[in-house]
């Protein structure tokens, strides 16, 4: 195969993966807006506020887990995989693995203890550190399943990637939601779909 060829069969590619990737970001909006207008017409605004404040202060949790480590283990990923050496990719995947869960877990551990300070002196709202407790068991899960899913993504598998997090995940949040909300589990419901 020429260079050409494999210049245009690389631009193929780019093209393919920006399609793909641009259907699962429209849909994973989607449900989000969805899930946001279920939740918001169930429950009163003080507690919907709390519960967004919750997920904001968690996401930032799951990102500084990663150390920068997601970034560096992706494009290793790609690189040694595309010359075939399956032992680093391994090494790299398990390495980035094991620091995320540990930071993760050590992160959650200290906000889950400092809770009721941060709620009452950072954010003057004591009401919010129950539902931050409950949202911090999200943060090992997220961590360390986008390892995974950035893994797929340096395999160029992102076919793989994208139905995970940007269609199957939303959906499935979206129906749970659904089903507690039917048997009452409003509150409940709510917050733990987050960690489903």
């Amino acid at each position: 195969m020429s260079e050409e060829q494999k210049f245009q069969n690389e631009l193929k590619n780019v093209a393919k993966y920006t399609g793909i990737s641009l259907i699962g970001i429209l849909f994973f909006n989607l449900m989000g807006y969805i899930n946001n207008i279920i939740i918001t017409r169930n429950v009163d605004p003080e507690f919907f506020g709390l519960f967004v404040l919750s997920v904001r202060i968690v996401s930032y949790l799951a990102m500084m887990s990663y150390f920068g480590l997601h970034t560096g283990s992706m494009k290793f990923i790609s690189q040694y995989f595309s010359v075939s050496q399956h032992s680093k990719v391994k090494s790299i995947f398990f390495f980035t693995l094991k620091i995320v869960a540990i930071s993760s877990l050590t992160l959650s551990a200290l906000v889950f203890i400092f809770s009721p300070y941060i709620s009452t002196r950072i954010f003057h709202k004591p009401e919010l550190s129950p539902i931050l407790r409950m949202m911090l068991f999200i943060v090992p899960f997220a961590s360390v399943g986008g390892v995974f899913l950035l893994s797929l993504r340096g395999l160029k598998l992102i076919k793989h990637q994208v139905l995970t997090s940007k269609i199957i995940e939303p959906l499935a949040r979206c129906v749970f939601l659904l089903v507690f909300f039917y048997f009452g589990y409003k509150t409940f419901g709510i917050i733990w779909t987050q960690i489903i």
